[in-house]
């Protein structure tokens, strides 16, 4: 659900849930720990999220050939919860962006990075062209450390902390 909503966002989308119960008007266990997890995510990357809006370009990463055997960007798979979505594997190569109402940018890590991991938004490297301002601070939502950054002509080279605050996603927020 988590990379659904990343996925909806990002494009200035919006992201509806329905939550089902049982006939006896609960949770299922599984469903309740999803929700408790989704709430989490919610709660500490909500400024990426509430009243966002879509930036210049919806991310980056590894692109694959569609039906038409045109190069596209592989997105996480739409619609429903099924056991594709369970299979799917998305890396820390695939990044989405949203523009927050603070005027900062965030940066989805769709998969979590190993700590330490050094990671490349190439989009918001010197040569990409798409920045207006100069990077003035990098920060993780939800990690209370200091994140380590220099901008180079190809990327913004981003070193991750010893720990991650989530097991679904991470958010750079990106200050200028």
């Amino acid at each position: 659900m988590v990379l659904q909503m990343i996925e909806a966002i990002s494009r200035d989308g919006n992201f509806n849930i329905n939550i089902s119960l049982t006939p006896e008007g609960t949770l299922e266990p599984g469903g309740e720990k999803m929700w408790r997890d989704f709430g989490a995510f919610l709660k500490t990357n909500g400024q990426a999220i509430y009243g966002s809006r879509a930036w210049k370009i919806i991310g980056e990463g590894r692109m694959a050939k569609n039906r038409k055997g045109e190069m596209e960007m592989i997105t996480f798979p739409a619609a429903g919860i099924l056991p594709k979505h369970d299979k799917f594997q998305m890396t820390t190569e695939d990044i989405r962006f949203t523009e927050g109402k603070d005027g900062a940018l965030y940066a989805f890590i769709m998969a979590p990075p190993q700590p330490g991991e050094r990671l490349k938004i190439r989009s918001f490297g010197k040569s990409a062209g798409l920045l207006d301002r100069p990077v003035k601070e990098v920060s993780l939502l939800g990690s209370p450390e200091k994140i380590r950054w220099n901008m180079e002509d190809e990327a913004l080279a981003i070193d991750c902390p010893a720990s991650m605050p989530s097991p679904f996603a991470l958010v750079f927020r990106i200050a200028f």
